[in-house]
């Protein structure tokens, strides 16, 4: 709770931080790691949102699309058009709305 009412703050640094400890005292919440990524993410510390999306992706796979999609966004800001068009095509595999608009951002053949 204290790492929502962090975010609803914007307080985004303090909220992945609250949310990086919650998925320690609870690994099995993947929302807590899916959060940490978004909020790391949306700070602009795309490196450290890595692990907890892809923990959220290989580990636990809830089947949403959204760690998939927040992936995405991470290594296209990266500059990895590859990997970011990886993702969103996983993303959208899995019926993420918001991927689907994307696609076309991220997956551009150079051809």
């Amino acid at each position: 709770q204290i790492a929502s009412d962090l975010y609803d703050k914007g307080n985004l640094r303090e909220s992945a931080i609250k949310y990086e400890e919650a998925s320690k005292l609870n690994p099995l919440e993947y929302t807590y790691f899916e959060n940490a990524g978004i909020t790391n993410f949306q700070f602009g510390y795309y490196e450290k949102s890595i692990p907890f999306l892809k923990y959220v992706v290989d580990s636990i796979n809830p089947g949403t699309g959204k760690s998939e999609f927040v992936l995405a966004q991470v290594y296209n800001e990266l500059g990895d058009l590859e990997k970011a068009c990886e993702y969103i095509y996983s993303s959208s595999r899995l019926d993420y709305k918001e991927s689907f608009r994307k696609i076309g951002e991220y997956c551009v053949d150079n051809n």
